[in-house]
């Protein structure tokens, strides 16, 4: 995978006086999100950018704040501490 998208991503035609349809907004969207994956996929690579810090307490993950990419460099935020039970290992 070189990074690079085959087909640009398109750009609304913004201008003073435009009537603003959900599809304008929604291409808008589209283009910044496009924008934003495409420079993760081609700076970047998979795993955790900050934060995330898992500790074990009484048989409870603890995971805290933090950001991540996955393996499509799709970001991945976590805003609140995150508590879960963990399975017995044998």
């Amino acid at each position: 995978m070189t990074g690079i998208d085959s087909e640009p991503p398109v750009r609304n035609n913004w201008f003073v006086g435009k009537l603003l349809t959900a599809d304008d907004l929604r291409l808008e969207q589209d283009y910044h999100i496009g924008r934003r994956r495409s420079h993760n996929r081609c700076v970047h690579c998979a795993g955790v950018v900050c934060g995330l810090r898992v500790s074990v307490e009484e048989r409870r993950a603890r995971v805290e704040p933090g950001l991540a990419l996955d393996c499509r460099r799709r970001g991945w935020r976590i805003d609140r501490w995150s508590r879960r039970p963990v399975a017995r290992v044998r």
